[in-house]
């Protein structure tokens, strides 16, 4: 399991919290979104309401992961 800093795991867990986030709304840099992309731990869905940012399979396990380590 790679190594990510605390706000990428704080936005992990939004994403997560809310089932998914409009695009548009997200308030964190880009550059963190295209990392988390880039590595596959969330992914772009398009919706007739808009452009969504949600996490992908490889993302849920990553929370997993982390609430198993926060026990």
């Amino acid at each position: 399991m790679e190594t990510l800093s605390n706000k990428q795991k704080n936005i992990i867990w939004d994403i997560w919290d809310r089932g998914g986030t409009p695009k548009d709304s997200c308030d964190v840099h880009g550059n963190t979104i295209n990392f988390l992309s880039k590595k596959g731990y969330i992914k772009f869905t398009l919706y007739a309401n808009g452009d969504f940012i949600e996490l992908t399979d490889k993302g849920i396990d990553l929370i997993h992961h982390i609430n198993y380590r926060r026990d």
